[in-house]
């Protein structure tokens, strides 16, 4: 689990480093499975992904307080 962790935070710090302003306006489409077509722009899916991890954190947070642990600092700005 902790080698799929890094494969994943290397692939998303490789994303972050390469994102530059005008990409927030890029456009993702598909379709979903039900074929319902989907458009976001790339700043409302890199938003998505922002805030669905912080709602893990806080998930995880929880957790270990439930359990009796004391969860990880989860502070960005040191």
């Amino acid at each position: 689990m902790r080698e799929f962790s890094l494969l994943c935070k290397q692939s998303v710090e490789k994303v972050l480093k390469n994102f530059y302003p005008k990409m927030e306006n890029f456009i993702l489409s598909g379709t979903r499975q039900s074929g319902e077509p989907y458009v976001f722009s790339y700043g409302e899916v890199l938003s998505h992904i922002m805030i669905h991890e912080v709602h893990h954190m806080g998930q995880l947070s929880v957790w270990a307080r439930q359990i009796g642990l004391i969860p990880v600092n989860s502070d960005f700005i040191k």
